[in-house]
């Protein structure tokens, strides 16, 4: 009971937000143990916060989610992709987003975007602030 009344709270705050959001009319799929994808090569906070999100993945869906350096070579295989200003990333990004701290969750097919302006706007996205959409797990 529990984890179910924590679960659901989680999911109101990756739903949640003021700011660009996911619109899909498809609830999108996010699989127990689902891969979060982030350059190495990202600010150190921004690791770090990708990190907590997996973190939070295990503890609510019970499955450990591995931190991919790349995205996975099918465009259609599911995953969470944290992304702030790094080029191997830049095609899933929202290229009308920027300014200090602003952020977005975006649907990209199977994928899931957590996008930053900046290393602040980017660990925002990943854990302190959602937005609005529909996800299923």
């Amino acid at each position: 009971m529990k984890k179910s009344v924590l679960f659901i709270l989680f999911l109101f705050l990756v739903l949640s937000s003021s700011s660009a959001a996911v619109n899909s009319a498809e609830p999108l799929h996010l699989p127990p143990g689902i891969p979060v994808v982030a350059s190495p090569s990202e600010p150190a906070p921004v690791l770090r916060a990708l990190d907590d999100l997996r973190r939070d993945l295990q503890w609510v869906l019970g499955t450990p989610s591995p931190r991919l350096d790349h995205l996975p070579a099918d465009p259609d295989a599911p995953g969470i992709v944290v992304t702030c200003q790094q080029p191997d990333t830049a095609g899933l990004r929202d290229r009308a987003l920027s300014g200090p701290e602003a952020h977005a969750v975006l649907a990209r097919g199977n994928r899931v975007v957590l996008q930053g302006g900046d290393a602040r706007g980017t660990i925002y996205a990943t854990g302190l602030e959602r937005r609005r959409g529909r996800f299923s797990i």
